[in-house]
């Protein structure tokens, strides 16, 4: 007899280890009322570093297919082009020589540099290729005395009109909040409405103005949102790290005390939020597991994936409206590999939300205890997968070293396709991922179906995986 496919023993895997002592995890989804709403198309984008242009790229090539294939599987999409180093660029349209590789030695982000008119092409030429929309981050330490002075923004602006690129937003200045020399939040709120007039006086006064786009929430957000920054700005931005990357280890990935701190940073968030700009929403303008550049060998393989997926989930269930990935590519926590251009486990992971989870988010009650963490919405309508009205997701993964069952009794009986990623021999810190027991592998450049396996029964988990649950036949009436 021949050997079954990988694909079909997992989904054996799946039915057989119902029957065997394994604890069972009871959800209910409370489909009665939808508690936060999403952008599906939007929710999830993702984010580049100004430092790639100041480092000669790092060996992003904006016309290498497989790299425009990944981006284009995850469209549509935000990018945000931002950083530290924006706050040192300065544009220049009539210089178009190429830097001397040669001579390159990377300077630190403080340093000054140049954007050249064949670098913002790029930028543009790209998003317009991939199906993305682009926020940038002006350069806001250009100062004439305390106040920001526009005129460089104004030619970066100018010839962006010029060109016609549309631009979906604007940030002004990275981290304000831990400038060397100190920004007022008062001053940044008087030089966004500067930013407001400047883009009024062009044809972006549609344009999105986001920020302060600080290290996270505190006094500086505060003020600032009280103050004209909050009156100018369509959304309030703050950036989220768990750790840092330089002292952080694998067993910090799956701790779900981490993951659980979160929540207290959103709901301090939100609370300032509601209390200086109602209405306005907020976002996670730039966010991974580990801040100065991830963690290496860690942040850029599967065990990523956990926190990653935990602050999607929660963030919607919350009430972000937006959350930015930090980066596509660039640094240890990268979605696709530097130089290669070959996805990361995290890729995968991105894409299949992008695909599978819909605008309306559920509350759910479980049985589980906080290492089984699991998150609930209306499945997509609109993806390749073409779910129907009534289509419930349910995504969630298993932090403990064992099995566990989970079964959701409302959906007893129904078919459901399942998408689960487990890391290739129980490595995790593999730089790879199977889907449903198979490895995802690319088809000439290409993305590969991800086709799901298809059940009728409870599904048992593998210790330490995550993935997601769609039940097509569910027929919830907020989701049709």
């Amino acid at each position: 007899m021949s050997a079954l496919p990988a694909f079909a023993v997992f989904c054996i895997y799946f039915v057989q280890l119902v029957s065997l002592q394994t604890p069972k995890i009871t959800i209910n989804v409370d489909v009665s009322k939808v508690i936060q709403d999403i952008d599906e198309d939007v929710f999830m984008g993702v984010t580049l570093d100004c430092y790639l242009m100041q480092d000669n790229w790092e060996g992003f090539d904006f016309r290498n297919g497989r790299m425009l294939n990944l981006a284009k599987g995850m469209a549509p999409s935000f990018l945000r082009i931002g950083g530290t180093a924006c706050d040192s660029l300065t544009f220049d349209p009539n210089r178009l020589e190429k830097k001397d590789i040669s001579k390159l030695v990377r300077p630190p982000f403080t340093t000054n540099f140049t954007m050249t008119a064949e670098d913002w092409d790029n930028f543009n030429m790209f998003v317009k290729e991939v199906g993305w929309k682009m926020i940038f981050g002006i350069n806001a330490k250009k100062r004439g005395g305390a106040e920001w002075d526009p005129t460089n923004a104004i030619v970066l602006l100018q010839y962006t009109v010029k060109k016609g690129y549309p631009m979906y937003g604007f940030e002004l200045g990275n981290e304000p909040d831990i400038f060397p020399k100190k920004v007022s939040p008062q001053q940044l709120g008087e030089d966004f409405v500067t930013l407001q007039n400047v883009l009024k006086s062009l044809p972006f006064e549609k344009s999105l103005i986001i920020g302060p786009d600080t290290t996270g929430v505190g006094q500086y957000v505060d003020d600032f949102l009280k103050g004209d920054g909050g009156s100018v700005i369509n959304a309030a931005t703050v950036h989220h790290y768990y750790f840092d990357g330089r002292h952080s280890v694998l067993s910090m990935f799956l701790d779900p005390n981490i993951m659980d701190s979160l929540k207290a940073k959103i709901e301090s968030f939100l609370a300032v939020g509601k209390a200086d700009i109602p209405g306005k929403p907020v976002w996670l303008g730039e966010t991974s597991s580990a801040y100065n550049t991830g963690t290496p060998g860690i942040s850029d393989t599967y065990v990523a994936g956990f926190l990653w997926m935990d602050k999607l989930g929660l963030s919607a269930k919350m009430g972000v409206k937006a959350v930015l990935r930090q980066d596509f590519y660039g640094g240890n926590y990268s979605l696709i590999q530097q130089n290669t251009f070959f996805p990361n486990p995290d890729y995968w992971l991105t894409v299949l939300y992008k695909r599978l989870v819909g605008s309306h988010v559920f509350n759910l009650t479980s049985t589980a205890d906080k290492s089984v963490r699991v998150y609930a919405h209306c499945a997509k309508r609109t993806s390749v997968y073409k779910y129907g009205a009534g289509s419930v997701v349910v995504y969630a993964m298993n932090l403990h070293e064992s099995d566990v069952n989970l079964t959701l009794p409302q959906f007893a009986g129904q078919s459901r396709d399942v998408y689960w990623l487990t890391p290739p021999n129980n490595n995790l810190t593999a730089t790879t991922v199977n889907l449903n027991g198979a490895p995802i592998n690319l088809m000439n450049d290409d993305l590969p179906p991800l086709t799901p396996s298809k059940l009728t029964s409870d599904v048992t988990v593998p210790p330490r995986s995550f993935g997601f649950l769609v039940f097509p036949q569910a027929g919830v009436a907020a989701c049709k």
